[in-house]
């Protein structure tokens, strides 16, 4: 056998939210059974860890990430959400190039591992996906890395690339990368937000994720300003005018969800959409307070993530987990967000 981890005081994340007192025998990478060990089973181990005194659960999760920004960190400091793209993150983006986005996904994954994250969503960059992927392969780490899609943007700094070159590269990453390393290396498809992309664009990107069974994901009302252009330009919720164009479904994961509306909650819902709730990204940038309760209440599925850098200052699990728990109570009172339904969360 590979691994025993000994004397650990267990968070099993059950049904039954058992905790117990024991250890954990791993065989092949896989976990094999959970509780004492006799001693002739330790005899054979490659690898005995005392956990004493330590707390042994699941890796975390962070379904919302974006590791080609990791090396902007502190550099878009005090500012709302289309400025900061704007004006700091879509140019830094645009001079990426294929060794500074390797390096940059690099310092992200190794960031989260040592905070307990073992699998992640990262919506990807426009260009140099490949580089991610690299750094991936190379890491241990499980993840859904995206192409990004963009073909339309504010910004001189970042052009436009058409949704049939976006489809050529989409599918040479899916041969090359997807369900590779015994399914740690995956591909989803990450249409940015509703205002960079064409009506059409946002269609064949769902149109993609649903032929080759992919995980989209995208950002939705996260700032009150994005809200008012797509009701402007659609004559509808943002979260409705995305359900319009294919994007929602038990495959989609849609960042943010401050600014909805009664008829969202019902959208999301029946769609079987899952949520990203990024709290720290949240306050950063002034964006608001999506209300994650409710929508717990209302049966939509919510979880969680660090989003980026600059940002946020940190890819840190941990302080997700401690902001989440926290900054509802004032509102829904102090026995929402308890422990046990945010680590779920994670």
């Amino acid at each position: 056998m590979d691994l025993i981890i000994e004397n650990a005081n267990i968070i099993t994340m059950d049904d039954k939210n058992t905790v117990l007192y024991g250890s954990v025998q791993v065989e092949n990478g896989v976990i094999k059974s959970i509780g004492k060990i006799g001693k002739t089973k330790k005899s054979f181990a490659k690898k005995v860890i005392d956990a004493e005194g330590a707390f042994l659960l699941p890796g975390f999760v962070q379904t919302h990430i974006h590791t080609g920004q990791t090396l902007f960190r502190g550099m878009a400091d005090d500012l709302e959400l289309l400025d900061w793209l704007s004006k700091y993150i879509w140019p830094l983006e645009a001079a990426h190039n294929n060794k500074s986005v390797y390096e940059s996904a690099r310092i992200s994954i190794l960031e989260m591992i040592s905070s307990g994250t073992t699998t992640f969503l990262d919506i990807g960059l426009v260009r140099h996906t490949e580089s991610i992927f690299e750094a991936l392969k190379e890491s241990g780490i499980r993840g859904i890395i995206c192409k990004m899609l963009m073909d339309k943007a504010d910004s001189i700094a970042v052009p436009g690339e058409d949704i049939s070159d976006s489809e050529i590269e989409i599918r040479h990453l899916f041969s090359k990368y997807h369900n590779s390393f015994n399914g740690r290396l995956m591909l989803g498809i990450g249409p940015r937000f509703a205002l960079s992309m064409s009506e059409k664009s946002l269609i064949k990107s769902a149109e993609l994720a649903k032929e080759l069974s992919l995980t989209i994901t995208t950002h939705s009302s996260e700032n009150i300003k994005e809200i008012s252009e797509i009701r402007k330009k659609y004559n509808d919720s943002n979260i409705s005018f995305l359900n319009r164009c294919g994007i929602l479904g038990k495959n989609a994961i849609i960042a943010h969800c401050i600014w909805l509306e009664q008829s969202d909650f019902d959208i999301l819902k029946e769609s079987k959409t899952s949520v990203a709730h990024c709290p720290s990204a949240n306050l950063k940038l002034s964006s608001g307070f999506a209300r994650v309760p409710e929508m717990l209440d209302y049966g939509i599925n919510v979880t969680l993530g660090a989003d980026g850098a600059p940002c946020n200052n940190n890819l840190n699990m941990l302080n997700e987990i401690r902001l989440s728990a926290l900054i509802h109570k004032p509102r829904v009172g102090p026995r929402k967000m308890d422990a046990r339904t945010v680590l779920k969360m994670a």
